[in-house]
């Protein structure tokens, strides 16, 4: 039951409202909210999530935390690092998998 609540409350977040910078903390759980979504929006187009993934590009991702492109690269590369997520390349297609949380 308390997990219904933790998962609802989550789910009703919205962290991309224009609000300044977020912080790694903020982003990551950012990244959890948006791979719960059951559709993603990429460049227009909708793409069905699949569970724990999310489609965006490193840009978006800048746009919506305040970042810049490099150092949203960076903060990938150290989630790859601690083994939170792995990434998948395809045409022109990020796609983030969140592996543990």
């Amino acid at each position: 039951m308390c997990k219904d609540k933790i998962t609802l409350s989550i789910d009703s977040l919205e962290f991309a409202q224009p609000r300044g910078k977020y912080t790694q903390s903020e982003a990551w759980i950012d990244l959890i909210v948006q791979s719960q979504k059951r559709n993603n929006v990429f460049r227009g187009r909708i793409v069905p999530n699949k569970g724990k993934r999310l489609a965006i590009g490193l840009n978006s991702l800048g746009n919506r935390w305040g970042w810049s492109t490099s150092k949203v690269r960076r903060f990938i590369i150290q989630l790859i690092e601690l083994e939170k997520i792995k990434v998948e390349s395809k045409t022109n297609l990020a796609t983030t998998i969140i592996l543990k949380y």
